[in-house]
């Protein structure tokens, strides 16, 4: 019996001509190189050469058997036609309601609904469900009464603006959370809203949170100029940042002087119109004028510097060259108020520096050297067990960090004395007695995933 041979474009359109039966060329050739076919060379009709181009009726037909099946055919627009019925695809029913696929995907997850197989026009198969089963789980997003909102969060109702918190808040110059603040103690009802992504959404009527924050939209409050700064009353006014900058002083610290310093701000606004508090230069100056000593001591560029002898640094410097947390240093300066003095960073930012050898004295306890430092992946072996890190665990075992603490302190399994990779002092916990005590967790999550784990390749719920 003699063979016949065709390169993957003659058998698309042969299968189209004789059988009916719609399969791409693309759809061909991939089927083919994943069955791992191999093609013989020819010669085309004008005598072109071809090298693997031609491929056996056989081959053909054992690695494309599935779209060669009578299984239904979508049409141009994916939809298929099955006992009077309309089906289609995830990606169809997402384009068709403007609803996100991860959603419908989600939605579906939770249902005992099972699609049945289809094909593309390029002979792809698909899995299609029916949109009478899409209906029912959207129904909640699909409501015909919510109304439509447009891109930026605005949308029209009976010739009024309504807006989301975010959209409103953009439009006014207001903060979102100032909106939020001010509509919780309001009484105004929303209206509900879908936007494009199918999600319902609050809608507020912008006139009524526009009269809401009549006293942050005074037209008459000072907007600074691009430097940060406005002049009122003929002295120069900014915003804690800008002085901040302008001083060469950290905004923390600026803000700590400013809080007990009686210095009454001006009301005014910043350069995106938002409302902001405006402190007179001047007297700002005045009030930190200790800290503008250009002969105070200069910090390295690891934020230590030796004053009278004694190393001082920065919080921030002293917890990275002792391997303490800077909130364990933060909590003990301030029980036994350890001395300070003012320095500058090489920017000439002012901050607070610590003499070393007091800090090496209040957090004695947390530089115990056999303490046990975990490696890059966040794990040690003790005793020959591998502990770790809460989050490092909760990294592997793919369960929640707060769940994993919640439990531990249940169980009230002690903790190792360790320290994390920087060399912070931390608790270890041994994994195999973790994952035992998420077993349920872990179990239940590889379950929902198919057996594939965290780190898997999910299948497309759409592809066979």
């Amino acid at each position: 019996m003699i063979e016949r041979y065709a390169t993957c474009n003659a058998w698309a359109e042969y299968f189209e001509r004789r059988e009916g039966v719609r399969i791409s060329h693309m759809t061909i050739r991939d089927k083919l190189k994943k069955a791992e076919m191999v093609g013989k060379d020819g010669l085309s009709k004008i005598g072109q050469f071809f090298k693997g181009a031609y491929f056996s009726e056989q081959d053909v037909r054992q690695a494309c058997g599935d779209s060669l099946s009578q299984l239904p055919q979508g049409n141009t627009d994916g939809f298929f036609w099955i006992d009077g019925a309309r089906y289609a695809s995830i990606t169809t029913f997402s384009h068709l309601f403007k609803v996100d696929y991860q959603t419908i995907i989600f939605r579906l997850r939770k249902t005992a609904f099972h699609p049945i197989e289809g094909k593309g026009l390029d002979g792809k198969i698909m899995k299609i469900y029916a949109e009478s089963v899409i209906l029912e789980l959207l129904g909640d997003m699909l409501d015909l009464g919510l109304v439509k909102i447009r891109k930026g969060g605005l949308a029209d109702v009976g010739g009024v603006n309504y807006g989301t918190i975010g959209a409103v808040a953009h439009l006014l110059g207001v903060s979102p959370t100032t909106v939020s603040l001010r509509l919780a103690t309001s009484g105004l009802t929303p209206l509900k809203g879908r936007g494009k992504n199918g999600k319902s959404s609050d809608l507020f009527p912008v006139p009524a949170v526009r009269e809401l924050l009549a006293d942050l939209l005074d037209p008459t409050l000072v907007q600074v100029g691009d430097d940060g700064f406005a002049m009122i009353n003929k002295i120069r006014h900014g915003t804690r940042v800008f002085i901040a900058n302008l001083l060469g002083i950290s905004e923390p610290t600026v803000s700590s002087y400013l809080a007990s310093s009686g210095i009454v701000p001006m009301k005014g606004k910043d350069k995106a119109g938002h409302p902001a508090d405006l402190f007179p230069v001047p007297a700002v100056r005045e009030l930190l004028n200790h800290l503008l000593d250009p002969d105070l001591p200069v910090c390295g560029p690891d934020g230590l510097v030796e004053i009278f002898g004694v190393r001082h640094g920065t919080i921030y410097a002293l917890s990275h060259s002792l391997g303490i947390s800077e909130t364990a240093i933060n909590s003990r300066i301030e029980k036994w108020r350890c001395p300070s003095l003012c320095g500058k960073n090489r920017s000439g930012q002012v901050f607070r520096l610590y003499p070393e050898p007091a800090i090496l004295e209040l957090c004695a306890d947390l530089l115990d050297p056999t303490l046990v430092q975990v490696g890059d992946d966040g794990f040690a072996m003790i005793n020959k067990i591998r502990h770790g890190t809460i989050p490092s665990l909760s990294r592997i075992l793919g369960v929640a960090q707060g769940t994993i603490k919640k439990r531990l302190i249940s169980l009230g399994l002690p903790p190792v004395k360790g320290k994390d990779k920087i060399g912070h002092p931390g608790n270890l916990y041994p994994e195999p007695a973790v994952r035992e005590l998420c077993k349920d967790l872990i179990e239940k999550k590889a379950s929902a995933k198919g057996g594939y784990t965290s780190g898997g390749k999910k299948p497309n719920p759409e592809s066979k």
